[in-house]
């Protein structure tokens, strides 16, 4: 049977592309069983699947930004599949058995099928909740599906009543070790870049999503949810290379395109950070840096820190920011899930040779024959050797193709 790599990597792809629904019960829990939706009856329901993205730090110029997107997918609607659940046609009906529609929840699965028309790689690419349903006199139904970030935007910090120091990981276990969130996301031990000690927790206020993309930011850490799978973890690149992207000027290309290629990587460059409303900074000591690049500081608000753990955290962030970082966005195959933010990743990508005589020297060349050196020519060329770690990924179930944005590893 041959890998999921090896079909990615295929001329001719052959989707498989699930829906699969849990209705919510009378008494508010869920269905211990997923119901595929997506062929039902007989009836094949799905118009539109959508698209889904997760991504780190991918808006230009911004640090400590996290995205985990919501969807929208389209259903053939014709018989009522999808009406109010006191409609005798609707898949939520009776009433007295399910609540409505909103909250529902619904993943979309998606792999390949190989020659034998056996699946490979089939996984859950999307995970989340039903939050509108709008109807319409063609027939369809579009139903706007949330992220399980809804969840952990439904709730305030402030009812966990803490108090008194803990560490970024206690915080975090505080708000994802909790029934009404395990529901939806099952634990996994955080894992931050720093963990810092909070000096007074009282002091943290906002939605659970946003504490915790606030403590992500201040102990250098990021945030990943696929699915279900959930990670608070430090910003490092995974060990080991997960793909090799190969694309014009290669033997056997294997992503579409280039979309967009930053060589320089300028925009996240910070030489210079600060703790809000204190004389504690951290400056970085490269001199070729500091003569390319202004150092406004970088101000960040750490007053729940003691004052050796603000130097720490500036000191980290330095470390990590001080250096451009080019970034390249390519359009591949669909990857399912075998590549994920902070995977690292190479790319190939060579425009044009000249002179068109050239002749590599392992190729052939003797001396003195007239063969010259072959140069690079043409506004984006990306040599091998150098590793790539994944920010974002974008995953279109229509097109069967993914967006992959990358920085390159310094």
């Amino acid at each position: 049977m041959p890998t999921l790599a090896q079909l990615i990597k295929r001329s001719k792809q052959r989707p498989v592309r699930r829906c699969y629904l849990k209705r919510r019960l009378f008494d508010g829990t869920y269905e211990s069983d997923w119901q595929r939706i997506d062929w039902y009856k007989n009836r094949d329901r799905v118009i539109s699947f959508g698209s889904c993205s997760n991504g780190i730090d991918f808006n230009p110029g911004e640090i400590g930004s996290f995205e985990i997107s919501d969807t929208t997918m389209v259903f053939d609607n014709s018989d009522g599949f999808f009406n109010i659940e006191t409609d005798l046609q609707s898949i939520f009906y009776p009433d007295t058995d399910y609540l409505n529609r909103k909250f529902a929840k619904i993943k979309i699965e998606a792999g390949y099928l190989d020659e034998t028309d056996a699946e490979v790689g089939v996984e859950t690419t999307f995970e989340g909740l039903i939050d509108k349903v709008v109807l319409s006199e063609d027939q369809t139904v579009t139903i706007t599906l949330l992220s399980y970030v809804s969840i952990l935007n439904r709730y305030p910090v402030s009812d966990l009543a803490l108090t008194g120091s803990k560490t970024i990981s206690q915080v975090v276990t505080a708000i994802m070790n909790q029934a009404k969130i395990t529901t939806y996301i099952p634990y996994v031990a955080p894992s931050p870049g720093e963990n810092i000690t909070i000096t007074d927790t009282s002091l943290l206020e906002g939605s659970y999503w946003s504490v915790l993309q606030l403590l992500a930011y201040k102990s250098n850490s990021v945030i990943l949810l696929v699915g279900d799978v959930w990670a608070f973890k430090s910003r490092e690149p995974n060990v080991g290379v997960a793909w090799e992207f190969l694309g014009i000027g290669t033997s056997q290309p294997n992503f579409f395109e280039i979309l967009n290629y930053d060589d320089e990587g300028a925009e996240k460059v910070r030489l210079f950070w600060q703790a809000e409303g204190t004389n504690i900074t951290s400056l970085s000591s490269n001199t070729v840096l500091k003569r390319k690049y202004f150092s406004d500081p970088q101000i960040i608000n750490l007053d729940e820190y003691s004052t050796p753990d603000k130097q720490t955290v500036l000191d980290s962030l330095l470390a990590y920011w001080e250096n451009p970082r080019p970034t390249v966005e390519i359009r591949a195959p669909f990857l399912v899930n075998e590549i994920q933010t902070l995977d690292r990743v190479t790319i190939e990508a060579i425009g044009a040779i000249y002179p068109l005589n050239y002749i590599r020297w392992d190729l052939g060349a003797t001396w003195n024959d007239g063969s010259v050196w072959g140069g690079l020519q043409g506004s984006v060329n990306i040599l091998p050797g150098v590793e790539w770690m994944v920010i974002k990924v974008s995953k279109e179930h229509d097109s069967w193709d993914c967006q992959i944005l990358c920085e390159k590893v310094v």
